[in-house]
């Protein structure tokens, strides 16, 4: 009991199970890309805007109201982000509590009925080409009433966005990517230090055993 216990200890100190983040681009083709995503529990999405005023809502697979329709209970819902050309500074993040097949679409417009959907995790009837072979023939959709719930705004993923071709932004990003390999390097650091914590406390209660 003791050992299993100190094993999933190692697991959660080496990373093993920490979450993924998953961009999401909703694009001036108005298309979400990817539009079919597996993911595990604890993962985010993180919706990306693109030129347009495209938003991103939580739907139902069986709504009664058909497709293109909010879920009624918890979701997620960003609101509409207009973007003038490239992609917008902050990003639409959103954590997955479980592996349940999900659908998200745009409420703007039509562009749900024209196949602005994605799905995480489809299955069995609940899949990215059954909704939108249904949402095509509706006549509009419906976006959920209020401000943004369910995710948060932040800074968006810079690693996993299209790069701009100037040079300043380029500056920019190789910035950010050296933050971003120091703070890896300081991460193994910590994870081998821990892991050290851990193997001696196994030896110890094989001593104790």
């Amino acid at each position: 009991m003791r050992f299993s216990s100190v094993l999933l200890a190692i697991a959660a100190a080496t990373g093993l199970t920490s979450a993924k983040t998953i961009v999401v681009k909703l694009t001036d083709k108005n298309t979400f890309d990817p539009r079919e995503i597996t993911a595990d529990s604890g993962d985010f999405l993180e919706f990306q805007f693109g030129p347009a005023n495209h938003s991103v809502a939580m739907g139902d697979f069986n709504a009664p109201g058909g497709p293109c329709v909010p879920i009624n209970n918890g979701g997620f819902w960003s609101g509409y982000v207009p973007v003038g050309s490239g992609l917008a500074q902050t990003a639409f993040r959103v954590k997955l509590n479980n592996t349940d097949p999900l659908v998200f679409y745009s409420t703007q417009g039509r562009e749900c009925n024209f196949g602005m959907v994605g799905v995480v995790n489809g299955r069995d009837n609940q899949t990215y080409a059954k909704y939108a072979d249904r949402a095509s023939k509706i006549a509009d959709s419906i976006d959920p009433h209020g401000g943004p719930f369910g995710g948060v705004f932040a800074d968006r993923d810079q690693d996993k966005s299209s790069s701009s071709s100037s040079n300043n932004n380029n500056n920019n990003n190789n910035s950010n990517n050296n933050k971003n390999n120091n703070n890896k390097s300081a991460a193994v650091s910590l994870q081998a230090t821990t892991i050290l914590v851990v193997v001696a406390s196994l030896m110890v209660l094989a001593v104790l055993a």
